[in-house]
């Protein structure tokens, strides 16, 4: 079986921890050695370390561009899993994006901020660890609200460049709206959008027509359709210019971060 499971930083502290049946090891020093191993690993031989076995413990290990660090306790038929492969693949989508994304300061990364923009993939690696995750994504996680997400974009210090973003979605009946970072402009701004994209997205066929950039005279909007159906509208005001490329170059930054949260 599975018995723990722990996310850590590269610098070894840990960003999430999960007992199936608790060992009581110390996990500072457990991410301490990983982190130690992992990067003598990398160095001496250029490859990544899969394993580390102390006596009768095994630890499978998991390594994301050099930012975390996943590591497993458990047997090694549990561990070859699809849905385990499934979920690191989503993990390393998440960091991949994370790092090519450039309005955010890697530097303020820390466990929190981590721990809150992976808060999907853990909610997944505690439903596998309980045998009770299924093949495709909980709807607990397709239908999340925006209140979630704009908690995981103020916890990654992306308020860095204040940067004010409205954020809508749209599914079935519901509508969601928010304003990231206080604009009153916005405010008063958002319902009209809404009422105006909910007309819109009632009818899936204009869904499909939907650029991926919309440019009005006072917002740049970004439209993702998500594969649970919902309809993602991320908007700013324009940095400087209408039309120029800074903005429309973030707004679709912001689109497709946002996009891999719902």
């Amino acid at each position: 079986m599975i018995q723990e499971a722990w996310l850590f930083t590269k610098e070894g502290f840990p960003i999430w921890h999960y007992s199936m049946k608790p060992i009581h090891y110390d996990e500072n020093l457990l991410g301490t050695l990983i982190s130690a191993l992992t990067l003598f690993s990398s160095e001496i031989s250029g490859e990544k370390i899969k394993s580390i076995e102390m006596g009768n413990s095994k630890f499978f290990v998991f390594t994301f561009g050099g930012l975390i660090t996943l590591a497993i306790f458990g047997n090694s038929n549990k561990i070859d899993s699809p849905l385990l492969y499934k979920i690191i693949d989503s993990i390393q989508e998440a960091i991949d994006l994370l790092k090519s994304t450039s309005e955010i300061d890697q530097s303020l990364l820390d466990e929190e901020n981590l721990r809150f923009y992976l808060s999907n993939q853990i909610f997944m690696m505690e439903n596998w660890m309980n045998n009770s995750i299924s093949n495709s994504k909980p709807s607990e996680l397709i239908e999340a609200n925006l209140f979630e997400v704009t908690s995981k974009l103020s916890a990654l210090n992306l308020n860095k460049k204040k940067i004010n973003l409205g954020i809508i979605l749209l599914k079935n009946e519901k509508t969601f709206s928010n304003i990231l970072y206080d604009d009153s402009d916005m405010k008063s701004d958002i319902q009209d959008l809404v009422s105006l994209y909910s007309q819109i997205f009632r009818d899936k066929n204009n869904i499909s027509l939907l650029p991926q950039i919309v440019e009005s005279r006072k917002y740049c909007l970004g439209f993702k359709e998500l594969k649970s159906g919902s309809l993602l509208i991320v908007f700013c005001k324009w940095d400087g210019t209408v039309g120029n490329s800074v903005t429309i170059n973030q707004i679709k930054s912001w689109t497709n971060l946002i996009a891999k949260q719902l």
